[in-house]
């Protein structure tokens, strides 16, 4: 069965497929609300939505209230008959809001606090944190401490997936510096095939989303991650070898568009 693309209508941008997909195939095996999701700086839902829709059971940690609330944000607004943006505060639909419109009767545990700096010891079905380890209310957290964090809370036979951004130059630590971005392949470290089995080990350029944590339009080099808390079939270690190419020589450019609604108007 083909997957169609979720909209989300987060200033985020829309769902990985890679995330989407695991979504998708939970929710047709009917298990739903056994399942535990934990999702890492949501923001204003661009992840948690689509387990919602699913009536999946989520947890999110965030730590800006206006994500969750509403109110008003920066966001980038398009110059007519240009191809520019400008930045201005707009009120927007806080993640409450968005389940609430929706009508979701899922339950949604929203916490309103730094995922890094908190006591979780609860074990999920899934973790997910899409750019939360180089977010800049995260940079004082070692990145060695953030992945092992997030590692722990994933029960036996769990998934995590991670997007995250990836140093461009990779002996410069001043403009990226180590808490906030990885080097190429450096996230492999992280994770020991006598317990992890790595799914999928993506490192592509693409032309960022302007968002309201990121007001510059460049290209970026961005990470996708996703692992299963199981011990690697040895049968499988050659390709997870193989795929710890050098993005320099096998980039794949794509460019990442996105829309979102505020005050109930398609931008």
């Amino acid at each position: 069965m083909k997957i169609l693309p979720i909209r989300t209508n987060s200033l985020f941008g829309n769902i990985p497929f890679i995330y989407q997909k695991r979504v998708n195939k939970w929710s047709l095996k009917k298990i739903n609300e056994k399942l535990k999701f934990l999702i890492i700086d949501d923001k204003d839902g661009q992840l948690g939505m689509c387990p919602l829709r699913k009536n999946i059971p989520i947890v999110v940690y965030e730590p800006e209230q206006v994500y969750l609330n509403g109110g008003k944000v920066e966001v980038p607004l398009n110059i007519p008959n240009t191809t520019n943006f400008i930045f201005a505060k707009r009120n927007i639909m806080g993640f409450k809001d968005r389940i609430t419109t929706e009508l979701i009767n899922t339950k949604c545990n929203l916490i309103n606090r730094n995922y890094y700096g908190f006591t979780d010891e609860n074990k999920y079905d899934y973790v997910a944190a899409c750019h939360s380890i180089d977010r800049d209310c995260n940079i004082e957290y070692s990145m060695e401490y953030k992945i092992n964090k997030l590692k722990r809370n994933v029960v036996d036979k769990g998934y995590l997936y991670l997007e995250y951004y990836v140093a461009l130059k990779e002996d410069d630590y001043e403009n990226y510096p180590a808490n906030k971005y990885l080097r190429n392949n450096e996230i492999l470290n992280y994770f020991d095939e006598n317990e992890w089995t790595i799914i999928t080990n993506e490192i592509k350029i693409i032309k960022d989303d302007l968002t309201p944590l990121n007001k510059e339009l460049k290209d970026v080099v961005v990470g996708y991650l996703h692992v299963r808390k199981t011990p690697t079939p040895r049968k499988k270690v050659k390709r997870i070898i193989k795929n710890t190419y050098t993005f320099y020589d096998t980039y794949e450019e794509k460019v990442v568009k996105h829309s979102y609604i505020i005050n109930g108007v398609m931008r």
